[in-house]
């Protein structure tokens, strides 16, 4: 029979604290995630995070004990490798990525929150890509097209289908690449993200050049480049 007792509360009381210094490393993550993206200082981003690295580790192994938990501490596991997940691409091997958003996707889907579970899924997918693994991330990056669309959130769709084209590209299937990049073009416009549709742009006129198309590729890249 499985120990049904309730914890003591000396257990109740360090498992506080350790979800108070769990949330703060989360905040911290989002100072760098400011940093990153709103003040597009990357050098600041990172020297935060770094200088923070093993608070953050030990923090994020407090989180994968929340994500058996109920309430706020699920949202603190989830969020724990969305809200910083350009930085932690750039600064995570990709079987540790890989384990972080498992735990991050777990807490979503007890939480019964389908937009951060969508949102896991777009990163799941990149760790495969990193990790060599084409096929597996366009079966996890289709889920997250069709979950995107059941919540009907554009930005979310315009994501899945720029990552389908990135594993499609690590494949050498151009013509698919060029599909899906142009839908997800359409999508970032209606949205107005300039940085992704640039990102979209550079990967179009990639994928030409791979075609033969010289022409049509120099006029992507000249408009990714008036962006950036």
């Amino acid at each position: 029979m499985p120990d049904l007792k309730e914890p003591s509360k000396a257990d109740q009381v360090l498992r506080a604290v350790r979800l108070r210094y769990a949330q703060h490393y989360l905040d911290v993550l989002r100072s760098c995630q400011r940093l990153y993206f709103h003040k597009q200082d990357t050098d600041a981003a990172l020297r935060l995070f770094d200088g923070e690295w093993l608070h953050i580790l030990h923090a994020q192994a407090y989180t994968v004990e929340c994500s058996t938990d109920k309430g706020e501490s699920l949202h603190i596991a989830s969020d724990y490798v969305d809200i910083p997940a350009q930085i932690l691409d750039l600064r995570l091997q990709p079987a540790t990525r890989l384990k972080w958003v498992e735990t991050a996707m777990s807490a979503a889907e007890k939480s019964g929150d389908e937009t951060a579970a969508c949102r896991h899924l777009n990163n799941l997918g990149r760790a495969y890509s990193r990790m060599g693994e084409p096929r597996q991330a366009i079966s996890i990056h289709q889920k997250q097209l069709e979950l995107s669309r059941k919540l009907k959130n554009r930005r979310l769709e315009g994501a899945a289908l720029a990552n389908l084209a990135a594993a499609h590209a690590n494949l050498n299937e151009d013509r698919q690449t060029v599909q899906f990049h142009e839908q997800a073009l359409e999508i970032f416009r209606e949205v107005g993200d300039r940085r992704l549709e640039a990102d979209v742009l550079d990967g179009l006129g990639a994928a030409h050049t791979k075609l033969g198309d010289a022409k049509c590729a120099i006029g992507y890249c000249q408009e990714a480049v008036r962006i950036f």
